[in-house]
């Protein structure tokens, strides 16, 4: 019996992690940080999870993280066009490097992010959570 027991803690431990696909490439303590706190506001334990892995790991949710050069802002458009093919359009909640990121490249971004992909951007993670 103890073998379904063993098998029971494992599906339990799996069905508490909510894989978060994670577009850019952010410091690994920075994206420690974030997913800790992401995890205290929403009270699930977020993974993250690489394109590469999304197939798999089926994300429901994904995280873009923003560079802060300007040379990026085409970049930021790549990451969310390869997401909406190789997985689909998925909520994305966006994480500004920086305070310094202008206001009109977001509004750019989030513009053209649904009109030609069909991908939500969020700066709330409330309303990035919403059904």
């Amino acid at each position: 019996m103890s073998d379904q027991a063993a098998g029971l803690r494992a599906w339990q431990r799996q069905r508490d992690r909510w894989p978060l696909l994670v577009l850019g490439e952010p410091r690994r303590g920075a994206l420690e940080s974030l997913l800790k706190s992401l995890n205290a506001r929403s009270g699930r334990r977020w993974e993250p999870v690489t394109l590469a892995e999304a197939a798999r790991a089926a994300p429901g949710h994904a995280l873009l993280w923003v560079e802060s050069r300007p040379v990026d802002a085409t970049l930021d458009y790549r990451w969310l066009k390869r997401m909406a093919v190789d997985v689909g359009p998925l909520p994305t909640l966006l994480h500004l490097e920086s305070a310094a990121i202008s206001q009109s490249r977001l509004d750019n971004l989030s513009v053209a992010a649904r009109r030609f992909l069909g991908v939500e951007l969020s700066h709330d993670p409330g309303r990035w959570l919403a059904p």
